[in-house]
């Protein structure tokens, strides 16, 4: 048997082999997804666009600002707080 600095059980072996794949497939799935998120944007025929998330505020804010346009009042739309 050889002597070497990276000698290992078969079951070190397969510990290696599966961390190195894990790492390879994070990394192409990353790559993979970048590649469609830019294609994405360089088309000019896809309208997909991102909707923010409403929090339960503000489901109760648009509830009372439609009951109000329905009597004709208007009343101006909350300005979006940022979180810390």
């Amino acid at each position: 048997m050889k002597a070497g600095i990276f000698m290992l059980t078969k079951s070190e072996q397969r510990v290696v082999v599966l961390v190195v794949l894990a790492l390879l497939t994070a990394a192409f799935v990353r790559y993979w997804r970048d590649a469609v998120s830019e294609q994405q944007l360089k088309s000019p025929g896809n309208s997909a666009t991102a909707t923010p998330l409403s929090s339960p505020e503000d489901t109760q804010l648009n509830m009372e600002e439609s009951a109000d346009n329905n009597a004709g009042e208007r009343r101006p739309l909350p300005s979006p707080q940022s979180s810390p």
